[in-house]
């Protein structure tokens, strides 16, 4: 990971717990065909980049993400 161009973190850098995802499925959802799922997740503080831990996590951790996707069959 880079900041300005300058190396902050190597591979550790990363979010300091697990990241679960509430998903729910849409009107029209089959596990067969698939249709819209969308789900919300929480961003937890970053740990392990280093000197920079504190900032990068105040940029990246956050509450209330969402997201929504289409789910098809192959």
């Amino acid at each position: 990971m880079t900041l300005f161009g300058l190396p902050v973190a190597d591979a550790g850098c990363r979010a300091s717990a697990p990241i679960p995802v509430d998903l729910k499925t849409g009107t029209g959802f089959a596990l067969a065909s698939g249709g819209p799922v969308s789900g919300e997740y929480t961003i937890p503080p970053l740990t392990g980049c280093g000197a920079f831990t504190a900032y990068l996590s105040s940029l990246v951790h956050s509450d209330g993400n969402t997201f929504a996707v289409t789910l098809t069959a192959r």
